[in-house]
């Protein structure tokens, strides 16, 4: 088995980095975008399609301009960084409130 090569590290470092952002942009969304997460909730299966597809195409074309320019080391402090936030959001900012889960309404 071959070693990885270092384009092969970015990408797998990038997904590291990606995933708490759109967790940092889902929460925000739907905590401040209530006419955003409106339209969503009611848009058709068309309108859905096409925003899917938009938001996909959008992360491949950041993907493959991120893993030209950056090199893993920096992917790495960035994701480092992106989870912190998260965590911070989720847990010092209150965006996960504990006591909905528990509640009986």
């Amino acid at each position: 088995m071959n070693r990885a090569t270092s384009e092969e590290n970015n990408r797998g470092v990038f997904v590291f980095l990606i995933v708490p952002i759109g967790f940092v942009l889902l929460l925000l969304t739907e905590k401040y975008g209530r006419t955003f997460m409106h339209r969503i909730n009611t848009a058709s299966s068309t309108v859905l399609w096409l925003f899917s597809t938009l938001v996909v195409s959008v992360i491949v074309l950041i993907s493959l301009l991120w893993w030209k320019i950056a090199s893993t080391k920096t992917t790495v402090i960035l994701a480092v960084i992106a989870w912190t936030i998260l965590l911070w959001m989720l847990f010092y900012l209150g965006f996960w409130d504990f006591g909905e889960l528990t509640s009986d309404n």
